[in-house]
């Protein structure tokens, strides 16, 4: 196992390297400048100025140049300052993972309790007018887009009801540590992420169950005579297991990276919203850090999924 981690590391290095790569070359090739979010429009600036300005933030140079160093300063853990803030890269985002991952974090632990119950619940009746009633929920979570219930949900508990604020973190004037504000603020697209990946789950675990429970070895554990819940818990979850643990590998990096329109619908300041603004005002440091720190978690959870899988499945070895 540990030689297995060790080469799928190794081999993770050479990809994240192309990824900066690819990034930085897409950013650099995109039509526009970075200067033009700087100057105000409406007043005239001679090309002298204008050319300083790219001096002071190194545009001027080469792009294999300017790659080089950006390397360089990451290699002693600076990611540079944003064109737009002056605030060093690394402390935005810091700040905005830690925002995101309150907010994904406590919608996937949601998520994952209640959609493997009801799940295997949908399993273990099946075609039942549970089921059914399931499976409608389901598949209308699924097809809604995120932005239309992240806006029927600002319009009815925000707006109609006044149960919860319609967005941001906290209120203006309100201290951030106060606890109350923070989870009022982040009940509603905790709510929205929520209902999405309840369906989510709640079909990846009733197909897995479903599976598992018209195989062999289930029947033969019947046969012995193992109550049906020994033979749900120990023989038929663990097995039906493997396809929920790839669907969690898969939102790790969701974890970190946010959820790009929930968190600009409910202007939450976390990952999604960060990258959005960092693209539509060209600030490259920003952009190349957050798609950095992007790349490394989609690295990391597809190593702990593959990890899982050998945690969950005794069958599977890797030498």
């Amino acid at each position: 196992m540990f030689r297995y981690i060790v080469r799928r590391v190794l081999v993770s290095i050479p990809v994240l390297f192309g990824i900066t790569i690819i990034v930085f070359l897409l950013i650099n090739l995109t039509p526009g400048d970075p200067v033009d979010a700087l100057i105000d429009p409406s007043e005239p600036h001679s090309p002298e100025t204008l050319q300083a300005l790219r001096e002071n933030l190194g545009l001027n140079q080469p792009m294999p140049v300017r790659y080089v160093i950006w390397l360089r300063e990451l290699a002693h853990g600076n990611m540079g300052y944003s064109f737009q803030t002056w605030r060093p890269v690394s402390g935005m985002v810091w700040q905005a993972m830690k925002n995101t991952l309150l907010l994904t974090g406590l919608s996937l632990v949601l998520a994952v309790a209640i959609g493997v119950v009801l799940g295997i619940v949908s399993a273990l009746r099946r075609y039942s007018g549970l089921d059914y009633g399931l499976t409608v929920a389901a598949f209308s979570a699924i097809s809604i887009p995120n932005f239309f219930i992240g806006l029927l949900a600002i319009y009815f508990f925000a707006v109609k009801l006044r149960w919860a604020p319609a967005g941001g973190i906290t209120t203006t004037g309100v201290d951030r540590t106060m606890v109350t504000d923070v989870l009022r603020h982040l009940a509603l697209p905790t709510l929205v992420l929520t209902f999405r990946n309840v369906a989510e789950f709640l079909r990846y675990t009733r197909s897995s169950m479903l599976d598992v429970l018209s195989m062999d070895y289930i029947t033969v554990a019947r046969a012995k005579g193992l109550r049906e819940r020994a033979v749900t818990s120990r023989h038929a979850f663990r097995n039906a297991l493997l396809p929920v643990l790839t669907l969690i590998g898969l939102r790790l990096p969701f974890l970190f990276s946010g959820s790009v329109i929930i968190e600009v619908v409910f202007t939450w300041p976390g990952m999604g919203l960060l990258a959005v603004e960092s693209i539509s005002k060209r600030d490259y440091p920003a952009i190349m850090g957050v798609t950095l720190v992007m790349a490394l978690v989609v690295l990391l959870a597809n190593l702990i999924t593959d990890v899982s899988y050998a945690v969950a499945d005794p069958r599977i070895r890797y030498e």
